[in-house]
């Protein structure tokens, strides 16, 4: 049975790669159906067709009792990643009895991940497009009471990902795929930030996971769009050590930076393009950019700029910080969530001039750490444009008053430190973005 190597300690036991090997499916499940409970395949009908229909024969013909739960696309087109349909997902599989097998990639994972979590059951995932890290990937990112979230739930126990049908899939879900991935190197570039501040200190084994070979995975966007099976099992690779490393971590933080929550803000507000939403990777690949641009800008800055005397005229009071979250989130109960976050980062004074000073002092050691991951926003962006990423949020209706506010809300929504909290606390987060965008 081909195989991926994981790293010990994580939730997923079997990783299967490898053409045809949707027909090991079957053996690969016994594995983590200890009860030998009937298969359900949870999936919709584009991942039926590319997977589903073919696994369910095998199913068929080695006679292995399975049942099917076809999900229905909500109001905007797709699957919509709300726990309600965790809990409906959830009472389907209770009700059968049986062992779920999610078949599909980012929202049909999560949404059976956290179903099984909350039924404290395994349970299995058939990969159908190298487009998320999430296959691997401790917790589910779905949208409770109109806020996006990581909700906590283990990765499956076993995952099968057959090279023909992650090639056959289409292309724009093999290029989000790429764009969820080389975020991870401005992830890398926020997480040594916070590392050099002291205050969320790198894993190395962790680091290493995700961050040694990602400028390898990256490495050949052309390749990639032009159909070619080791660029595409790159991206995999790198997408399934990110999962990983989430897995190892319990957390995001490995893989997720200001790229990210650029994305959850898009993704609260429904940004979508022709009626559809605009797909996680596509999202991050523009949050990336955006985010690449920040730090150019903020890393560029003179350490005179970077003092408490130049800064002090900036910095707001809470009474301030608290107004302005309300203004931007009106809804009360993400308000709360919000302010929430905010406040758990915030500095006193005594804190907050500690920082300045930090920063100031570590301007040039950041700018060339920054520049040996990342190049420059040029590099970056001719990077997205050779996989086939868009990146520019004006394609899909994103004026330049958006982009600020997206990025503004995107630093108040999350406790993980990055670029932007750098920004913020130097008052230099509207001055850069109003000269950017």
């Amino acid at each position: 049975m081909p195989s991926i190597e994981l790293p010990p300690g994580v939730d997923t036991k079997i990783f299967i790669q490898g053409p045809g090997c949707l027909a090991e499916v079957p053996s690969m499940v016994a594995q983590v159906n200890p009860s030998s409970l009937p298969l359900i395949l949870i999936q919709d009908e584009h991942t039926k067709a590319a997977a589903g229909q073919a696994l369910a024969q095998i199913l068929s013909e080695q006679g292995i009792p399975f049942s099917e739960l076809l999900l229905v696309p909500g109001s905007l087109g797709v699957i919509d990643p709300d726990h309600q349909r965790v809990v409906a997902i959830a009472e389907h599989i209770k009700k059968e009895q049986a062992f779920p097998v999610a078949v599909g990639s980012g929202t049909i994972n999560d949404l059976v991940k956290r179903a099984a979590f909350e039924l404290d059951i395994p349970y299995a995932c058939v990969g159908t497009a190298a487009s998320v890290d999430g296959y691997s990937a401790f917790g589910a990112s779905l949208v409770q009471g109109g806020y996006k979230i990581t909700m906590p739930c283990p990765a499956p126990a076993a995952v099968a990902a057959d090279t023909d049908v992650l090639l056959s899939a289409p292309y724009d879900m093999t290029a989000s795929g790429y764009g969820d991935l080389y975020a991870k190197l401005a992830a890398g570039v926020d997480w040594f930030l916070a590392d050099r501040l002291g205050i969320e200190k790198i894993d190395p084994p962790v680091w290493d996971m995700v961050q040694k070979d990602l400028p390898l995975w990256v490495a050949e966007p052309g390749k990639l769009k032009g159909g070619d099976s080791t660029a595409l099992s790159n991206v995999f690779r790198g997408l399934t050590m990110s999962g990983c490393a989430m897995q190892i971590y319990k957390d995001s933080r490995p893989a997720s930076g200001a790229e990210h929550l650029i994305s959850h803000i898009w993704e609260m507000e429904h940004l979508s393009k022709d009626g559809l939403p605009v797909s996680h990777g596509f999202k991050v690949a523009m949050g990336t950019l955006i985010s690449v641009s920040l730090m150019e800008a903020f890393y560029s800055l003179s350490p005179e700029d970077i003092s408490v005397e130049a800064c002090r005229p900036h910095r707001e009071t809470w009474e301030e910080r608290r107004l302005s979250i309300a203004g931007r989130f009106p809804d009360p109960q993400i308000c709360e969530m919000v302010e929430k976050a905010s406040r758990d980062k915030w500095l006193d004074d005594d804190q907050w001039t500690a920082r300045i000073r930090q920063l100031g002092g570590l301007l040039g050691e950041l700018k060339t750490f920054a520049v040996q991951r990342l190049g420059s926003r040029d590099k970056v962006r001719a990077d997205l444009i050779e996989a086939g990423c868009p990146v520019s949020p004006q394609d899909f209706g994103v004026s330049p008053e958006g982009i600020k506010d997206a990025v503004i809300k995107a630093q108040m929504i999350r406790k993980r430190y990055t670029i932007m909290d750098a920004l913020y606390e130097t008052g230099q987060l509207g001055p850069i973005l109003d000269r950017l965008f």
